[in-house]
């Protein structure tokens, strides 16, 4: 997502002019997606005043672009002060396909396209519309990083970490941190028989 704008002005006596450009664009990965705006603006103001005569005139010329896509269409929307009118162009609008949660969950993680595209998450992908199954099918430690920061005792000899290895920690200091690849609303603590331990 991104965007921008300009403004300029110049004035010298009774004579002034501007110019404004705008350029604004939003970008989807997956599924692609991309709308932007952009527009842009010329006017010239010029005031006449002699005796008893003042006049004033002023022209402004401008246009806005909308596009989105794929595939390409959107409108222009054309300004010349004393007319307005759009020219459409490509087809309309068409629904957008969306990412299913497992699919934006693997993609947050990074997981291989086979593992997604697999019959068993094609099966995982159903019973999660029905409500039936958990959304996160797998390793559910696969989101979530844990970090010992203080306790945490080396009882062996051996340098070498293993992951999602059981930790032997001191009880009086041991403290530690959870970190998640996603957004997080909330977070519960289950013991072994999935109930919550409050």
């Amino acid at each position: 997502m991104g965007g921008g704008r300009l403004h300029t002005a110049f004035s010298a006596g009774p004579i002034e002019a501007w110019f404004d450009a705008f350029a604004n664009f939003l970008i989807n990965y997956k599924p692609f997606h991309f709308a932007s705006s952009a527009g842009i603006y010329v006017g010239v103001r010029f005031n006449i005043d002699a005796l008893f005569i003042h006049t004033h005139i002023s022209v402004e010329v401008g246009a806005d672009l909308f596009m989105w896509g794929p595939p390409l269409a959107g409108p222009v929307h054309v300004d010349i002060k004393v007319a307005k009118f759009d020219i459409n162009f490509g087809a309309d609008k068409g629904d957008e396909k969306e990412a299913n949660i497992e699919e934006f969950y693997y993609l947050v993680l990074q997981a291989s396209s086979q593992q997604s595209k697999s019959r068993a998450a094609e099966e995982d992908r159903a019973l999660i519309a029905e409500g039936e199954e958990d959304i996160l099918p797998g390793d559910l430690n696969q989101g979530h990083t844990f970090l010992a920061t203080s306790g945490l005792l080396n009882n062996s000899s051996s340098t070498d970490r293993v992951q999602n290895a059981d930790w032997v920690v001191r009880g009086g200091s041991f403290s530690f941190v959870v970190g998640c690849k996603m957004a997080v609303q909330d977070a519960q603590l289950v013991d072994e028989n999935g109930k919550v331990v409050n």
